[in-house]
């Protein structure tokens, strides 16, 4: 799943596992000369509000779309309509937590094409079960 700008920014979710009640992903963040990787985990029932609320955002082409991972500053990102109709946009934080340190990428939205998110919310749902 991959919501990329026109200038080269993008957010990219790899699923890795569907096991049991958390979803395992591979995320990586360019914003910029910025960028990040993280692995991490998120609840299957917030994923599944998740991909609700894409599939609601993508039929409205209004609101937001909101998912965080299980683990606090692993991953937060919110997909939004833009004023312009049918535009959208994507912003977020990704970190990773090491032993003796937190490493985060805070990105401000970047605009997508529609057509990335009608996408994203097809897999969203695929992933979701």
């Amino acid at each position: 799943m991959r919501l990329e700008s026109d200038h080269g920014d993008f957010v990219e979710l790899e699923p890795l596992a569907h096991e049991g009640a958390a979803l395992a992903f591979e995320v990586r963040v360019r914003r910029g000369s910025f960028s990040g990787f993280a692995e991490t985990s998120i609840d299957r029932e917030t994923w599944r509000s998740f991909a609700r609320e894409l599939s609601v955002l993508e039929a409205m082409g209004e609101g937001f779309a909101r998912v965080r991972s299980v683990a606090d500053g692993e991953l937060a990102l919110v997909v939004r309509a833009l004023p312009t109709e049918g535009h959208f946009a994507v912003e977020g934080v990704l970190g990773t937590r090491e032993y003796d340190a937190i490493v985060s990428l805070r990105f401000s939205a970047f605009a997508f094409d529609r057509a990335q998110l009608v996408d994203l919310a097809r897999v969203a749902r695929a992933c979701a079960g």
